[in-house]
């Protein structure tokens, strides 16, 4: 129940925070007003790194014993609302740090700890994907992703006729790939003076 809830703040939270950085362009046009007219600034802390939005929310705990991909999953999906909802491999790591997961399984340090979940998130190509700038987002947020394309089929080997189906006209090479399957298969071959094969008696 208080996982929904702290994902229900943060939706308001992004919400609250689009509709303000909209009309901040009007509040400072407001505030240069005022000082052309000589008067105290209509809007305070525009400007103001403390009015930026705050970092994501996540329940101490939240992700206790739960396994390193469900959590991450989590934490992107926590993201959707934001600006940008991707998120990097050190926000990520925060989340999952805040969220209580344990990170001594993924290494003895915190640079393994990051390596591990790097890994994780690499090998998981399923759920994560990596955009051009570096950033991980959810596969299920770009429908239009093409998977690798396999490689070309093996080709097979030409299909040789065998003395029945062999037309008069056939062409020397033909002939000869001809006799070496035969050959192979037990029925020794010569070659007479026109480049065909024939039986050993």
């Amino acid at each position: 129940m208080s996982d929904h809830i702290i994902k229900t703040i943060e939706q308001l939270k992004d919400e609250i925070a689009k509709v303000e950085e909209a009309v901040r362009p009007k509040k400072s046009l407001a505030n240069q007003l005022c000082e052309m007219a000589g008067i105290p600034p209509a809007y305070s802390g525009i400007d103001d790194p403390s009015a930026a939005p705050q970092p994501m929310m996540i329940r101490r705990n939240a992700f206790y014993g739960k396994p390193l991909s469900t959590c991450m999953k989590e934490i992107l999906e926590m993201r959707v609302n934001l600006p940008v909802k991707e998120a990097t491999l050190e926000e990520i790591f925060a989340g999952l740090k805040q969220g209580g997961y344990d990170l001594d399984a993924s290494g003895a340090n915190e640079a393994d700890q990051k390596r591990g979940v790097s890994i994780a998130l690499g090998k998981n190509s399923q759920t994560f994907h990596r955009v051009a700038s570096g950033d991980y987002g959810l596969v299920a947020w770009y429908p239009n992703i093409r998977e690798k394309r396999a490689g070309p089929p093996p080709r097979s080997a030409p299909v040789v006729p065998t003395a029945s189906e062999t037309p008069k006209n056939e062409d020397p090479t033909v002939k000869y790939a001809r006799a070496l399957r035969e050959t192979a298969s037990g029925s020794p071959r010569v070659f007479t003076t026109e480049g065909g094969p024939e039986e050993v008696q």
